[in-house]
C-alpha cells in the first residue's frame, strides 16, 4: 500500500509507535511442504529503503490468520536505521520456506489492514 499525492509524490506516514494489523486468507495448495512451510509477513519501508518486518507467521491453508507489526518509536532502536516517522511503503512478503522447492501460483486475500 502506497499513498501519492496528486502530482504523484510518494506521501510519508509516521507510523512511530503504532501496531500494523491484517487479517491474510491463504487458500488450498498454499501451505507448501510439512516440513518446510511457507510463510507471510507485514512489511513497512522508509524513504532511504530500510525495511521493518514483522515476525514469521507460517502459511494456514483455508484459514484466516492475523498478522501484527509493531512499531517502535525511534529512541527505541539502539542499532537500527529504519525511520518509522518515514514510512512510503506498507506490504506483505509472502515467501517460501528457505529449505523447501515448492511453488505457489494463486491468490492470498488481505483484509482488515489497520494502523
Amino acid at each position: 500500500i502506497t499513498k501519492t499525492d496528486p502530482a504523484g509524490g510518494e506521501i510519508t506516514i509516521n507510523l512511530e509507535g503504532h501496531t500494523i494489523s491484517a487479517r491474510l486468507y491463504a487458500p488450498q495448495g498454499s501451505h507448501g511442504p510439512g516440513n518446510a512451510p511457507n510463510g507471510v509477513q507485514l512489511l513497512v519501508k522508509d524513504t532511504h529503503g530500510q525495511f521493518l518486518f514483522s515476525p514469521w507467521r507460517n502459511v494456514r491453508e483455508d484459514e484466516w490468520i492475523e498478522l501484527l507489526l509493531q512499531v517502535p518509536k525511534s529512541e527505541e532502536q539502539a542499532d537500527f536505521s529504519f525511520d518509522p516517522t518515514q514510512v512510503v511503503i506498507l506490504g506483505v512478503k509472502f515467501q517460501v520456506d528457505k529449505n523447501s522447492t515448492a511453488t505457489y501460483n494463486g491468490p492470498i486475500w488481505l483484509d482488515d489492514v489497520d494502523y
